[in-house]
């Protein structure tokens, strides 16, 4: 993984951005129909729209990411005292982000001989 997706700079590929334009073709079609934006539009009712399905795309793209970044926790991980391998649980909790809800797993495991609890994810950040 680059350090720009680290940090949130990203540099987008050609592919979404196309996929972009065609979904604000798709939101122009589906508000407005082939008539297009109407002549009394003002830009800022334009930028509200944008401003919604911005929000819209940014707590779906939250959900998909955090989905794919649970698998990381599923299983066993080693216990940092001893090194046994040890089941995790997987608990979600509601985070309100700016976009919208989004569910965010957190993981725990117990190691019954060191008789202590680890966040895997702890252990990623330590690496």
């Amino acid at each position: 993984m680059s350090k720009d997706a680290r940090n949130g700079k990203q540099t987008w590929s050609p592919v979404v951005a196309e996929k972009v334009k065609e979904l604000a073709e798709l939101i122009r079609m589906e508000r407005f129909g082939g008539e297009g934006v109407p002549e009394e539009f003002t830009f800022s009712q334009i930028e509200e729209i944008g401003h919604q399905v911005g929000q819209m795309a940014a707590a779906e793209v939250d959900r998909t990411l955090v989905d794919n970044h649970r698998q990381h926790f599923v299983g066993e991980h080693p216990c940092p005292g001893c090194g046994r391998l040890c089941m995790c649980r997987v608990a979600e909790h509601d985070l309100a982000t700016r976009d919208g809800p989004v569910a965010l797993p957190e993981a725990a495991c117990y190691c019954p001989d060191c008789r202590r609890a680890f966040f895997p994810s702890a252990c990623f950040a330590e690496a």
